[in-house]
């Protein structure tokens, strides 16, 4: 499970409760699911994971033996031209999993356009519009997937939203 407040700087940096997450499958022996971490926290039926950060804006994550690799940009550019280009990268990232033996739990990602605003102003008399228009697609993106390699996924995954810009 992801917590939002633990952002570890290494992959290899210890969690808060001193155990080493960074292995797939990693988690706390506990007794009782509804027992209590030993970090404090109450992760219920989730895997007790802490997001590694190899990316500036992509997350990896684990649950049992699913690799999830997370990503949020706002990308420059026009929505259609964007969203044809991550058609086209999403299939490649399925293509390249197949490739590596893994299997697809899912791969998802939604757009959002965003870019027009406008300034109106008055000093009494008429009103004035300053419209500006500077196109801009926010990316979120979620791919989960059972693979060995999960730096050559964040790399593919990397790639593709380089791609975008």
């Amino acid at each position: 499970m992801k917590h939002e407040d633990q952002h570890h700087h290494h992959a290899s940096e210890p969690c808060s409760c001193g155990h080493d997450h960074s292995e797939h499958g990693k988690s706390h022996d506990r007794l009782h699911e509804q027992e209590p971490c030993a970090c404090g926290h109450d992760h219920e039926y989730h895997e007790h994971q802490h997001p590694k950060l190899g990316h500036d804006d992509i997350s990896i994550t684990h649950h049992e033996n699913a690799v999830i690799v997370s990503a949020e940009r706002e990308i420059s550019g026009d929505y259609t031209q964007v969203k044809e280009t991550l058609a086209l990268g999403l299939k490649e990232l399925a293509d390249w999993v197949d490739n590596q033996n893994g299997l697809i739990g899912h791969i998802k990602a939604h757009l959002t356009e965003k870019g027009k605003s406008a300034m109106l102003s008055t000093t009494g008399d008429e009103v004035q519009v300053k419209e500006i228009h500077h196109p801009t697609v926010l990316l979120n993106l979620a791919v989960i997937v059972f693979v060995a390699d999960e730096e050559a996924l964040a790399n593919h995954v990397s790639a593709m939203i380089e791609k975008l810009s």
